[in-house]
């Protein structure tokens, strides 16, 4: 008669071993993660850092979009206190991991660059040295042409420097060119009211009031949240008056 043997004990063990394996492997996945996420907070807080480093006043307008963000993102508040110090410590020029910002999603990467954005636009616009910092940390963080083209297209009205805001903002419409001179002067006399000047405003004149008022009417400036769809609409108008303008 067949012996039958219970469980081949040899085969418990291999089940016991390959049990501790994935233990292990589960312990060192949560280990890693935590660590990577460690990572990702120090940089981010060096990214951020390296930002306010050009325009340090830290305005309280400044603290509630950083407050905001690390509250949206489920980041310590304290991140803030981490910030500053690293700013007032001139430690934002330090290295940046910017691979690891290449693994968010489309959205978390919106936001962050929006967030920047608005960091060095609030108070008195973005100047040259922020401008090209904010270009630089978009291209190393492998933002697509397409984007980064909409988000200065978005932005450059902010900027304190005028040579671009044509680029971006000239009339698209070919039709002045077949307008009658009376309708023409008509035109161009209701694009410098739009943008509170008289007929006549030299170039320089029309930008620096395009600039005026985009910081007081752009959407998206922490200012003007509780009015964003009526800036959306008002600088659409000043975009368009400023297009045609800059094209006569």
């Amino acid at each position: 008669m067949m012996d039958v043997h219970p469980f081949n004990s040899s085969a418990t063990i291999a089940l016991m071993i390959y049990a501790l394996i994935f233990i292990i492997l589960m312990i060192c996945g949560a280990w890693i993660d935590r660590f990577r996420q460690k990572k990702m907070k120090t940089e981010l807080f060096k990214l951020i850092a390296s930002v306010l480093r050009l325009n340090p006043a830290f305005t309280s307008k400044q603290n509630r979009l950083i407050k905001n963000y690390l509250n949206e993102n489920q980041l310590s508040i304290d991140g803030l206190t981490t910030i500053r110090k690293m700013v007032e410590e001139n430690n934002a020029v330090e290295h940046i991991d910017y691979s690891l910002f290449k693994s968010l999603d489309y959205t978390q990467s919106r936001n962050l660059i929006h967030l920047l954005f608005k960091l060095s636009a609030e108070d008195d616009g973005i100047k040259n040295d922020e401008w090209n910092l904010l270009l630089l940390i978009m291209d190393r963080m492998g933002v697509n042409t397409r984007s980064i083209e909409s988000i200065k297209r978005r932005y450059s009205p902010l900027r304190t420097e005028y040579d671009d805001y044509s680029k971006y903002y000239s009339s698209s419409s070919k039709s002045s060119s077949s307008s009658s001179s009376s309708n023409t002067v008509y035109a161009n006399a209701s694009d410098y009211a739009e943008l509170g000047l008289v007929p006549g405003a030299t170039n320089e004149e029309v930008q620096k009031a395009y600039h005026k008022l985009a910081m007081e009417l752009h959407p998206d400036l922490p200012k003007n949240t509780n009015r964003h769809e009526e800036c959306v609409r008002r600088m659409a108008a000043i975009n368009l008056a400023f297009g045609r303008l800059m094209k006569k």
